[in-house]
Protein backbone atom coordinates (compact mmCIF):
# COMPACT_ATOMS: atom_id res chain seq x y z
CA UNK A 1 0.00 0.00 0.00
CA UNK A 2 1.25 3.48 -0.80
CA UNK A 3 2.84 5.17 2.20
CA UNK A 4 3.51 8.83 2.84
CA UNK A 5 7.11 9.78 2.14
CA UNK A 6 8.64 11.52 5.11
CA UNK A 7 9.71 15.06 4.35
CA UNK A 8 11.35 17.48 6.72
CA UNK A 9 8.85 20.06 7.89
CA UNK A 10 9.66 23.58 6.79
CA UNK A 11 7.15 26.09 8.15
CA UNK A 12 5.40 28.48 5.78
CA UNK A 13 6.24 32.18 5.78
CA UNK A 14 3.50 32.78 8.35
CA UNK A 15 4.71 29.77 10.36
CA UNK A 16 8.26 31.11 10.39
CA UNK A 17 7.00 34.53 11.46
CA UNK A 18 5.10 33.10 14.42
CA UNK A 19 7.99 30.81 15.34
CA UNK A 20 10.46 33.72 15.34
CA UNK A 21 8.04 35.82 17.37
CA UNK A 22 7.36 33.03 19.85
CA UNK A 23 11.10 32.35 20.29
CA UNK A 24 11.70 36.03 20.92
CA UNK A 25 8.95 36.27 23.53
CA UNK A 26 8.85 32.78 24.98
CA UNK A 27 11.90 32.86 27.25
CA UNK A 28 10.67 35.63 29.53
CA UNK A 29 7.02 34.59 29.26
CA UNK A 30 7.78 30.95 30.01
CA UNK A 31 9.89 31.80 33.06
CA UNK A 32 7.06 33.97 34.41
CA UNK A 33 4.45 31.27 33.72
CA UNK A 34 6.59 28.60 35.38
CA UNK A 35 6.71 30.71 38.56
CA UNK A 36 2.89 30.80 38.72
CA UNK A 37 2.43 27.18 37.53
CA UNK A 38 0.80 28.21 34.23
CA UNK A 39 3.57 27.04 31.86
CA UNK A 40 1.05 24.75 30.11
CA UNK A 41 -0.38 27.83 28.38
CA UNK A 42 2.78 28.02 26.28
CA UNK A 43 2.51 24.34 25.36
CA UNK A 44 -0.35 25.08 22.98
CA UNK A 45 1.82 27.62 21.14
CA UNK A 46 4.77 25.23 20.95
CA UNK A 47 2.46 22.53 19.66
CA UNK A 48 1.92 24.59 16.50
CA UNK A 49 5.47 23.61 15.55
CA UNK A 50 5.07 19.89 16.06
CA UNK A 51 4.57 18.08 12.77
CA UNK A 52 2.95 14.66 12.24
CA UNK A 53 3.43 12.32 9.27
CA UNK A 54 1.08 9.36 9.38
CA UNK A 55 1.70 5.94 7.90
CA UNK A 56 -0.80 4.47 5.46
CA UNK A 57 0.04 0.91 6.37
CA UNK A 58 -2.95 -1.10 7.52
CA UNK A 59 -2.83 -2.68 10.97
CA UNK A 60 -1.49 -1.76 14.38
CA UNK A 61 0.41 1.50 14.39
CA UNK A 62 3.10 2.86 16.67
CA UNK A 63 4.21 6.46 17.12
CA UNK A 64 7.79 7.69 17.42
CA UNK A 65 8.79 11.20 18.46
CA UNK A 66 11.89 12.23 16.50
CA UNK A 67 14.59 14.71 17.48
CA UNK A 68 16.66 16.34 14.70
CA UNK A 69 14.43 14.65 12.13
CA UNK A 70 16.08 16.56 9.27
CA UNK A 71 19.25 14.52 9.80
CA UNK A 72 17.64 11.08 9.28
CA UNK A 73 14.97 11.63 6.60
CA UNK A 74 15.71 8.41 4.72
CA UNK A 75 15.62 6.30 7.88
CA UNK A 76 12.27 7.81 8.85
CA UNK A 77 10.80 6.86 5.47
CA UNK A 78 11.61 3.24 6.35
CA UNK A 79 9.65 3.54 9.60
CA UNK A 80 6.68 5.09 7.80
CA UNK A 81 6.48 2.18 5.40
CA UNK A 82 6.67 -0.20 8.35
CA UNK A 83 3.64 1.16 10.21
CA UNK A 84 5.07 3.93 12.37
CA UNK A 85 3.58 7.41 12.65
CA UNK A 86 6.25 10.10 12.96
CA UNK A 87 5.99 13.15 15.20
CA UNK A 88 8.79 15.68 15.20
CA UNK A 89 9.56 19.08 16.59
CA UNK A 90 10.97 22.01 14.65
CA UNK A 91 14.71 21.96 15.53
CA UNK A 92 14.81 25.72 16.11
CA UNK A 93 12.23 25.31 18.83
CA UNK A 94 13.94 22.20 20.18
CA UNK A 95 17.24 24.07 20.61
CA UNK A 96 15.55 27.23 21.85
CA UNK A 97 13.63 25.52 24.65
CA UNK A 98 16.72 23.77 25.97
CA UNK A 99 18.68 27.02 25.67
CA UNK A 100 16.28 28.72 28.09
CA UNK A 101 17.64 26.47 30.85
CA UNK A 102 21.14 25.58 29.62
CA UNK A 103 23.60 28.41 29.00
CA UNK A 104 26.04 27.04 26.43
CA UNK A 105 28.69 29.55 27.51
CA UNK A 106 28.63 28.42 31.15
CA UNK A 107 27.93 24.71 30.86
CA UNK A 108 30.63 22.45 29.42
CA UNK A 109 29.68 19.98 26.67
CA UNK A 110 30.05 16.85 28.78
CA UNK A 111 27.90 18.29 31.57
CA UNK A 112 24.93 17.96 29.24
CA UNK A 113 25.35 14.20 29.61
CA UNK A 114 26.21 13.95 33.30
CA UNK A 115 25.75 17.07 35.40
CA UNK A 116 29.03 17.49 37.29
CA UNK A 117 28.99 21.25 37.87
CA UNK A 118 26.87 23.61 39.94
CA UNK A 119 25.58 25.34 36.79
CA UNK A 120 24.52 22.10 35.09
CA UNK A 121 22.85 20.73 38.25
CA UNK A 122 20.76 23.91 38.56
CA UNK A 123 19.98 23.84 34.83
CA UNK A 124 18.80 20.24 35.00
CA UNK A 125 16.57 20.97 38.01
CA UNK A 126 14.72 23.71 36.14
CA UNK A 127 14.74 21.80 32.84
CA UNK A 128 13.36 18.62 34.41
CA UNK A 129 10.37 20.49 35.82
CA UNK A 130 9.54 22.02 32.43
CA UNK A 131 10.40 18.96 30.33
CA UNK A 132 8.36 16.55 32.42
CA UNK A 133 5.25 18.69 31.98
CA UNK A 134 5.83 19.47 28.30
CA UNK A 135 6.69 15.88 27.33
CA UNK A 136 3.66 14.66 29.32
CA UNK A 137 1.53 17.11 27.33
CA UNK A 138 2.94 15.78 24.04
CA UNK A 139 2.60 12.17 25.14
CA UNK A 140 -1.05 12.60 26.11
CA UNK A 141 -1.81 14.14 22.70
CA UNK A 142 0.28 11.94 20.40
CA UNK A 143 0.55 8.70 22.41
CA UNK A 144 4.34 8.40 21.96
CA UNK A 145 5.80 4.87 22.02
CA UNK A 146 9.46 5.86 21.74
CA UNK A 147 11.78 8.81 21.19
CA UNK A 148 14.57 8.49 18.64
CA UNK A 149 17.47 10.69 17.61
CA UNK A 150 20.61 10.44 15.46
CA UNK A 151 24.09 9.96 16.92
CA UNK A 152 25.43 9.78 20.45
CA UNK A 153 27.25 13.10 20.36
CA UNK A 154 24.30 15.43 19.68
CA UNK A 155 24.05 16.81 23.20
CA UNK A 156 20.79 18.73 22.75
CA UNK A 157 19.02 15.63 21.42
CA UNK A 158 20.51 13.59 24.24
CA UNK A 159 19.11 15.87 26.96
CA UNK A 160 15.61 15.68 25.46
CA UNK A 161 15.73 11.91 24.95
CA UNK A 162 17.35 10.95 28.26
CA UNK A 163 14.94 13.20 30.14
CA UNK A 164 11.96 11.41 28.58
CA UNK A 165 13.43 8.07 29.64
CA UNK A 166 14.29 9.08 33.20
CA UNK A 167 11.14 11.06 34.03
CA UNK A 168 8.42 9.40 31.91
CA UNK A 169 9.94 6.01 31.11
CA UNK A 170 9.50 6.58 27.37
CA UNK A 171 12.11 4.45 25.52
CA UNK A 172 14.94 6.54 24.08
CA UNK A 173 16.65 5.02 21.02
CA UNK A 174 19.66 6.40 19.13
CA UNK A 175 20.54 5.64 15.49
CA UNK A 176 24.16 6.36 14.66
CA UNK A 177 24.84 7.20 11.03
CA UNK A 178 28.27 8.79 11.27
CA UNK A 179 30.31 6.02 12.82
CA UNK A 180 32.78 5.60 9.96
CA UNK A 181 35.85 5.99 12.17
CA UNK A 182 38.98 5.30 10.18
CA UNK A 183 41.79 7.51 11.46
CA UNK A 184 43.69 7.08 14.71
CA UNK A 185 42.81 10.61 15.72
CA UNK A 186 39.06 10.00 15.33
CA UNK A 187 39.27 6.79 17.33
CA UNK A 188 41.08 8.65 20.11
CA UNK A 189 38.48 11.41 20.01
CA UNK A 190 35.72 8.89 20.62
CA UNK A 191 37.72 7.31 23.44
CA UNK A 192 37.92 10.73 25.09
CA UNK A 193 34.20 11.30 24.53
CA UNK A 194 33.29 8.02 26.22
CA UNK A 195 35.87 8.63 28.96
CA UNK A 196 34.16 11.91 29.86
CA UNK A 197 30.55 10.77 29.54
CA UNK A 198 30.98 7.32 31.15
CA UNK A 199 27.25 6.70 31.64
CA UNK A 200 24.46 7.07 29.07
CA UNK A 201 20.74 7.14 29.85
CA UNK A 202 19.41 5.41 26.74
CA UNK A 203 17.27 2.38 26.00
CA UNK A 204 19.10 1.18 22.90
CA UNK A 205 21.68 2.29 20.33
CA UNK A 206 21.73 1.05 16.72
CA UNK A 207 25.18 1.02 15.09
CA UNK A 208 26.18 0.58 11.49
CA UNK A 209 29.48 -1.22 12.03
CA UNK A 210 31.31 -3.67 14.27
CA UNK A 211 34.32 -1.34 14.11
CA UNK A 212 32.47 1.31 16.08
CA UNK A 213 31.08 -1.32 18.43
CA UNK A 214 34.66 -2.29 19.33
CA UNK A 215 35.40 1.30 20.34
CA UNK A 216 32.32 1.37 22.59
CA UNK A 217 33.06 -2.01 24.18
CA UNK A 218 36.70 -1.15 24.82
CA UNK A 219 35.72 2.18 26.39
CA UNK A 220 33.76 0.29 29.09
CA UNK A 221 30.80 2.70 29.12
CA UNK A 222 27.40 1.33 30.12
CA UNK A 223 26.29 0.53 26.55
CA UNK A 224 27.65 -2.97 25.94
CA UNK A 225 24.25 -4.64 26.49
CA UNK A 226 22.30 -1.86 24.78
CA UNK A 227 23.84 -1.86 21.30
CA UNK A 228 22.96 -3.68 18.08
CA UNK A 229 24.96 -3.60 14.85
CA UNK A 230 22.42 -3.62 12.01
CA UNK A 231 24.15 -1.70 9.25
CA UNK A 232 22.48 1.30 7.65
CA UNK A 233 18.76 1.47 6.88
CA UNK A 234 19.20 3.70 3.84
CA UNK A 235 21.66 1.24 2.29
CA UNK A 236 19.18 -1.62 1.91
CA UNK A 237 17.55 -0.18 -1.20
CA UNK A 238 20.97 0.73 -2.58
CA UNK A 239 22.33 -2.82 -2.14
CA UNK A 240 19.22 -4.33 -3.77
CA UNK A 241 19.76 -2.12 -6.81
CA UNK A 242 23.43 -3.14 -7.04
CA UNK A 243 22.40 -6.79 -7.09
CA UNK A 244 20.19 -6.09 -10.11
CA UNK A 245 23.33 -4.92 -11.96
CA UNK A 246 21.94 -1.60 -13.28
CA UNK A 247 23.24 -0.35 -16.62
CA UNK A 248 25.19 2.91 -16.48
CA UNK A 249 23.93 5.65 -18.87
CA UNK A 250 25.83 5.94 -22.15
CA UNK A 251 26.76 9.58 -21.64
CA UNK A 252 29.98 9.55 -19.64
CA UNK A 253 29.83 11.29 -16.27
CA UNK A 254 32.40 12.22 -13.64
CA UNK A 255 31.14 13.14 -10.17
CA UNK A 256 33.18 14.79 -7.45
CA UNK A 257 31.57 14.31 -4.04
CA UNK A 258 32.84 17.11 -1.85
CA UNK A 259 33.98 16.54 1.70
CA UNK A 260 34.41 18.38 4.97
CA UNK A 261 37.57 20.36 4.35
CA UNK A 262 37.10 22.93 7.11
CA UNK A 263 37.56 21.66 10.60
CA UNK A 264 38.25 22.90 14.12
CA UNK A 265 39.95 19.97 15.73
CA UNK A 266 40.20 21.24 19.29
CA UNK A 267 36.44 21.83 19.54
CA UNK A 268 35.00 20.65 22.86
CA UNK A 269 38.32 19.34 24.11
CA UNK A 270 39.99 22.73 24.47
CA UNK A 271 37.60 23.70 27.29
CA UNK A 272 38.01 20.46 29.24
CA UNK A 273 40.36 19.87 32.16
CA UNK A 274 43.33 17.70 31.33
CA UNK A 275 42.42 14.49 33.16
CA UNK A 276 44.56 11.87 31.51
CA UNK A 277 47.38 11.38 29.04
CA UNK A 278 45.12 10.57 26.11
CA UNK A 279 43.09 13.76 26.58
CA UNK A 280 46.29 15.81 26.80
CA UNK A 281 47.40 14.26 23.50
CA UNK A 282 44.03 14.93 21.87
CA UNK A 283 44.05 18.61 22.83
CA UNK A 284 47.58 19.12 21.51
CA UNK A 285 46.99 17.15 18.32
CA UNK A 286 43.69 18.92 17.73
CA UNK A 287 45.60 22.17 17.54
CA UNK A 288 47.83 20.60 14.89
CA UNK A 289 44.74 19.51 13.01
CA UNK A 290 43.39 23.06 13.12
CA UNK A 291 46.55 24.04 11.24
CA UNK A 292 46.16 21.16 8.83
CA UNK A 293 42.73 22.38 7.78
CA UNK A 294 43.31 26.10 8.51
CA UNK A 295 39.63 26.88 8.38
CA UNK A 296 40.27 30.53 9.27
CA UNK A 297 42.63 31.58 6.49
CA UNK A 298 41.81 28.90 3.87
CA UNK A 299 45.46 28.01 3.44
CA UNK A 300 45.41 24.56 5.01
CA UNK A 301 46.55 21.49 3.13
CA UNK A 302 43.04 20.05 2.86
CA UNK A 303 41.67 23.32 1.56
CA UNK A 304 44.45 23.45 -1.01
CA UNK A 305 43.74 19.88 -2.15
CA UNK A 306 40.02 20.64 -2.34
CA UNK A 307 40.71 23.81 -4.34
CA UNK A 308 42.98 22.04 -6.82
CA UNK A 309 40.45 19.24 -7.37
CA UNK A 310 37.76 21.78 -8.31
CA UNK A 311 40.18 23.54 -10.66
CA UNK A 312 41.12 20.36 -12.54
CA UNK A 313 37.53 19.16 -12.87
CA UNK A 314 36.53 22.62 -14.10
CA UNK A 315 39.30 22.63 -16.72
CA UNK A 316 38.41 19.12 -17.79
CA UNK A 317 34.75 20.11 -18.25
CA UNK A 318 35.73 23.08 -20.45
CA UNK A 319 37.93 20.88 -22.65
CA UNK A 320 35.44 17.99 -22.84
CA UNK A 321 31.92 19.37 -23.45
CA UNK A 322 30.58 15.87 -24.28
CA UNK A 323 31.30 14.57 -20.76
CA UNK A 324 29.19 15.58 -17.76
CA UNK A 325 31.21 16.82 -14.79
CA UNK A 326 29.17 17.05 -11.60
CA UNK A 327 30.36 18.66 -8.37
CA UNK A 328 28.07 17.42 -5.60
CA UNK A 329 28.38 19.88 -2.75
CA UNK A 330 26.91 19.37 0.71
CA UNK A 331 23.67 21.32 0.57
CA UNK A 332 22.16 22.97 3.63
CA UNK A 333 24.68 22.04 6.27
CA UNK A 334 27.65 23.47 4.40
CA UNK A 335 26.25 26.45 2.49
CA UNK A 336 29.70 27.99 2.45
CA UNK A 337 30.88 25.17 0.17
CA UNK A 338 28.91 26.35 -2.85
CA UNK A 339 30.32 29.86 -2.45
CA UNK A 340 33.87 28.51 -2.21
CA UNK A 341 33.35 26.38 -5.33
CA UNK A 342 31.95 29.27 -7.40
CA UNK A 343 34.72 31.54 -6.20
CA UNK A 344 37.34 28.95 -7.16
CA UNK A 345 35.93 28.46 -10.66
CA UNK A 346 35.68 32.21 -11.25
CA UNK A 347 39.25 32.74 -10.07
CA UNK A 348 40.37 30.21 -12.70
CA UNK A 349 38.33 31.84 -15.49
CA UNK A 350 35.83 28.98 -15.73
CA UNK A 351 32.42 30.37 -16.65
CA UNK A 352 29.61 28.20 -15.30
CA UNK A 353 27.00 29.64 -17.64
CA UNK A 354 29.09 28.85 -20.70
CA UNK A 355 30.16 25.41 -19.48
CA UNK A 356 26.83 23.57 -19.59
CA UNK A 357 28.38 20.18 -18.80
CA UNK A 358 29.83 21.46 -15.50
CA UNK A 359 27.01 20.98 -13.03
CA UNK A 360 26.93 22.10 -9.40
CA UNK A 361 24.46 19.87 -7.61
CA UNK A 362 23.33 20.14 -4.00
CA UNK A 363 20.02 18.36 -3.63
CA UNK A 364 20.31 15.30 -5.87
CA UNK A 365 20.10 11.85 -4.31
CA UNK A 366 23.63 10.58 -3.71
CA UNK A 367 22.86 7.03 -4.81
CA UNK A 368 21.23 8.24 -8.04
CA UNK A 369 24.42 10.16 -8.82
CA UNK A 370 26.58 7.13 -8.09
CA UNK A 371 24.63 4.93 -10.50
CA UNK A 372 24.78 7.49 -13.32
CA UNK A 373 28.54 8.11 -12.87
CA UNK A 374 31.44 6.37 -14.61
CA UNK A 375 34.14 7.91 -12.41
CA UNK A 376 33.65 9.03 -8.82
CA UNK A 377 36.11 11.36 -7.04
CA UNK A 378 36.37 12.42 -3.42
CA UNK A 379 37.95 11.88 -0.04
CA UNK A 380 36.86 11.13 3.52
CA UNK A 381 33.31 10.09 2.72
CA UNK A 382 31.43 6.79 2.85
CA UNK A 383 30.15 7.76 -0.60
CA UNK A 384 33.43 6.45 -1.98
CA UNK A 385 32.85 3.08 -0.29
CA UNK A 386 29.35 3.00 -1.73
CA UNK A 387 30.65 3.90 -5.20
CA UNK A 388 33.31 1.20 -5.11
CA UNK A 389 30.82 -1.54 -4.22
CA UNK A 390 28.59 -0.29 -7.05
CA UNK A 391 31.46 -1.06 -9.42
CA UNK A 392 32.52 2.52 -10.05
CA UNK A 393 36.07 3.61 -10.76
CA UNK A 394 37.00 5.65 -7.67
CA UNK A 395 39.72 8.28 -7.70
CA UNK A 396 41.01 9.97 -4.54
CA UNK A 397 42.64 13.31 -5.47
CA UNK A 398 45.07 13.70 -2.60
CA UNK A 399 47.51 16.48 -3.41
CA UNK A 400 49.69 16.18 -0.34
CA UNK A 401 53.46 16.00 -0.29
CA UNK A 402 54.71 12.73 1.15
CA UNK A 403 56.32 14.52 4.09
CA UNK A 404 53.01 16.18 4.97
CA UNK A 405 51.20 12.86 4.68
CA UNK A 406 53.75 11.21 6.96
CA UNK A 407 53.59 14.02 9.52
CA UNK A 408 49.78 14.01 9.73
CA UNK A 409 49.20 10.33 9.07
CA UNK A 410 47.14 9.75 12.21
CA UNK A 411 44.57 12.30 10.96
CA UNK A 412 44.07 10.68 7.56
CA UNK A 413 41.59 8.07 6.35
CA UNK A 414 43.66 4.92 6.01
CA UNK A 415 41.01 2.91 4.14
CA UNK A 416 41.32 5.15 1.09
CA UNK A 417 45.10 5.41 1.19
CA UNK A 418 45.87 1.73 1.84
CA UNK A 419 43.60 -0.05 -0.65
CA UNK A 420 45.00 0.83 -4.09
CA UNK A 421 43.08 -2.01 -5.75
CA UNK A 422 39.82 -0.25 -4.88
CA UNK A 423 40.74 3.44 -4.56
CA UNK A 424 43.08 5.12 -7.03
CA UNK A 425 45.02 7.71 -5.01
CA UNK A 426 46.55 10.45 -7.15
CA UNK A 427 48.95 12.98 -5.62
CA UNK A 428 49.65 15.35 -8.52
CA UNK A 429 47.19 17.63 -10.33
CA UNK A 430 48.58 16.85 -13.79
CA UNK A 431 48.26 13.09 -13.21
CA UNK A 432 44.72 13.61 -11.92
CA UNK A 433 43.74 15.49 -15.07
CA UNK A 434 45.34 12.82 -17.28
CA UNK A 435 43.49 10.09 -15.38
CA UNK A 436 40.21 11.86 -16.15
CA UNK A 437 41.25 11.98 -19.80
CA UNK A 438 41.29 8.17 -19.93
CA UNK A 439 37.49 8.19 -19.68
CA UNK A 440 37.36 9.31 -23.30
CA UNK A 441 39.14 6.24 -24.59
CA UNK A 442 37.78 3.45 -22.41
CA UNK A 443 34.57 1.75 -23.40
CA UNK A 444 33.99 0.39 -19.91
CA UNK A 445 35.35 1.94 -16.77
CA UNK A 446 34.77 -0.28 -13.77
CA UNK A 447 36.18 -1.22 -10.43
CA UNK A 448 37.51 -4.75 -11.00
CA UNK A 449 37.94 -5.53 -7.31
CA UNK A 450 34.32 -5.80 -6.22
CA UNK A 451 35.01 -8.60 -3.73
CA UNK A 452 37.49 -6.44 -1.80
CA UNK A 453 35.17 -3.44 -2.08
CA UNK A 454 32.36 -5.52 -0.54
CA UNK A 455 34.53 -6.52 2.40
CA UNK A 456 35.36 -2.87 3.11
CA UNK A 457 31.71 -1.83 2.65
CA UNK A 458 30.48 -4.49 5.09
CA UNK A 459 33.20 -3.65 7.61
CA UNK A 460 32.26 0.02 7.87
CA UNK A 461 28.76 0.57 6.47
CA UNK A 462 26.24 -2.23 6.07
CA UNK A 463 25.82 -5.96 5.42
CA UNK A 464 25.39 -7.16 1.86
CA UNK A 465 23.33 -10.27 2.49
CA UNK A 466 21.02 -9.44 5.40
CA UNK A 467 18.31 -6.84 5.97
CA UNK A 468 19.08 -3.90 8.30
CA UNK A 469 15.38 -2.98 8.13
CA UNK A 470 14.07 -6.37 9.29
CA UNK A 471 16.69 -6.65 12.05
CA UNK A 472 15.95 -3.12 13.24
CA UNK A 473 12.16 -3.55 13.29
CA UNK A 474 12.40 -6.80 15.27
CA UNK A 475 14.44 -5.07 17.98
CA UNK A 476 12.20 -1.99 17.94
CA UNK A 477 9.14 -4.18 18.43
CA UNK A 478 10.70 -5.83 21.50
CA UNK A 479 11.65 -2.46 22.98
CA UNK A 480 8.26 -0.83 22.47
CA UNK A 481 6.16 -3.84 23.45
Amino acid sequence: MKTNQFSYYLPSFIGNFFLTLSLFLSKKILIILIKINLEHLMFYIYDLFIHVTKTNKIGEKKTIFVLSAHRIKTELSVFLKSGYNIVHINPRLQYHLLGIFFDNKKIKPYDYYNSNSTQSIKAYEKWNYFAKNFLSFLNSKYNIDAIISPNLHYKVDYVWGSTSLKLLNIPYIIFTFEDFVDSKFEKDKWKVFFYNVKKFHVTHVFLQSDEFKKIIINSKVNLSNKISVIGTLRMEKFVKKIKKNPVCPKKKTITFFTYWYRFSGSGNFASEKIKNKLLTTIVNESKKLDLLFSCNNENGFFVESFYKTICEIGKFAVNNPDINCIIKYRDGRDNWQINFIKKTLKRNNINLENTKNLILEGKANVHDLIFKSHIVCGYGSTTLLESSVAGKYVIVPFFFHKKIEKKYNKFLYQTFLNNPKVFKVIRETKKFYNELETIKYKRKIKNKNISLAKKIFEKYISPFNSSPRINCLKIMEKIIN
